[in-house]
């Protein structure tokens, strides 16, 4: 898979979790939320990653407990 196909720009991560770009900044701040990283000067987020957010917060959701 093309790092393009791969890496999602905030708004595009945004997108695919259905939620505002301006929440994943604010997760970043603080040290929550996926995983993401830079690629040069830019934040990305890897899908995989995004999978696996979303994996443990449905895992959580499931136990009452939310991460």
């Amino acid at each position: 898979m093309a790092v393009a196909q791969r890496a999602l720009s905030t708004d595009g991560a945004a997108a695919y979790l259905d939620m505002p770009p301006a929440t994943l900044a604010y997760w970043r701040s603080i040290g929550v939320g996926p995983k993401w990283f830079k690629l040069g000067r830019r934040v990305r987020y890897d899908r995989a990653d995004l999978d696996s957010y979303i994996d443990v917060q449905r895992e959580a959701s499931q136990h009452g407990r939310q991460l």
